[in-house]
């Protein structure tokens, strides 16, 4: 069985800092990638904005980049998962023998 591979990213937004745009908190044990407070700030200014005007394209472009980081860091942690539930399962089924 091969292991389930993340997609790859095309861009990253131009206005995402290259320093700071993630911070890593732990909750029960699990490590929890949170969005800076800037990014956030900056996604929900283009969708508040995209419920009022037509963004232009270089705002629908940048939307488009941070929804791709979204669905690439699910992607990922799923992969995560199913690669530990595996070696969990491979670990246990040799202990257990």
């Amino acid at each position: 069985m091969t292991n389930p591979l993340p997609p790859k990213l095309k861009s990253l937004p131009a206005s995402l800092p290259t320093e700071g745009a993630v911070r890593i908190e732990l909750s029960e044990g699990i490590p929890i990638f949170r969005a800076s407070s800037a990014v956030q700030n900056r996604i929900e200014e283009l969708l508040e904005k995209q419920q009022d005007v037509s963004l232009s394209a270089e705002e629908e472009q940048e939307l488009n980049c941070y929804e791709e980081i979204d669905d690439f860091l699910i992607k990922s942690i799923t992969c995560i998962g199913a690669i530990s539930a595996r070696r969990f399962k491979h670990s246990s089924a040799l202990y257990f023998r």
